[in-house]
């Protein structure tokens, strides 16, 4: 399976923490600007689809990745051009948005064009407009509503986190997180496999929220114990 240097920049993203990328390729993706890049309609600034320079290993190991386009949605600059730049060693076309009303607008005008994207990867806590909202105008939209959408996010409020997963996303991914978990949920939604990807993102989804609840009760727990034993003496 694919394990290089992506993976450990991964290793370092923490929730919405704006690590800077750590290696001259990234920093160089994060700062310049490249053919392609351009204003759309609108005034939106996006960045066309450009296609990186795949790894062999990496389109072996996740077959369904290669040629499809994907729209990264991630308000943190660092975050989101790394898992660009990795999507596009799998192969992939990739644009960005940083907030969910960007991310409409790309959606919607790609899809006039009959250039739909295959897939969304969608932060839950970005400005202007979250992830969630930005879903459930997905999924309100009749030219976009069966996007396939993959949840990224370190979001673990059960209102937010299991609403998203009765959207229908065909993925949940916690920040913070390695990029072969990225790699294996897209590739997932991708090949075919929808039921069981939608089965196990809602399954992660409500796992995640259970775990976080878990963490927060558990001060009160202890503090409860302590006076029992004491009393048990």
């Amino acid at each position: 399976m694919y394990n290089d240097d992506t993976e450990k920049q991964d290793e370092t993203v923490q929730g919405s923490t704006p690590d800077a990328p750590e290696n001259a390729e990234s920093q160089e993706n994060a700062e310049s600007p490249k053919d392609g890049a351009g204003e759309g309609e609108g005034g939106l600034k996006r960045e066309t689809n450009r296609k990186g320079i795949a790894n062999p290993q990496v389109t072996k190991d996740y077959p369904f990745i290669s040629d499809k386009r994907v729209l990264v949605v991630e308000d943190t600059t660092p975050m989101r051009r790394m898992m660009s730049n990795s999507l596009k060693k799998a192969g992939a076309l990739v644009d960005e948005a940083e907030n969910g009303e960007e991310a409409l607008k790309m959606m919607r005008r790609a899809s006039r064009h009959e250039e739909p994207y295959d897939l969304v990867t969608l932060d839950l806590m970005m400005p202007v407009m979250n992830g969630g909202d930005c879903l459930a105008e997905i999924r309100n939209d009749l030219n976009i509503k069966d996007m396939r959408v993959i949840i990224v996010s370190s979001r673990s409020d059960s209102a937010t986190v299991l609403g998203a997963a009765k959207l229908g996303i065909l993925g949940y991914i916690r920040k913070p997180y390695k990029i072969n978990k990225i790699f294996e949920a897209v590739n997932d939604a991708l090949g075919g496999a929808e039921e069981k990807a939608r089965a196990n993102a809602e399954a992660e989804a409500k796992a995640h929220v259970e775990e976080c609840e878990a963490e927060s009760e558990s001060p009160a727990k202890n503090e409860n114990s302590e006076p029992e034993a004491e009393q048990g003496e």
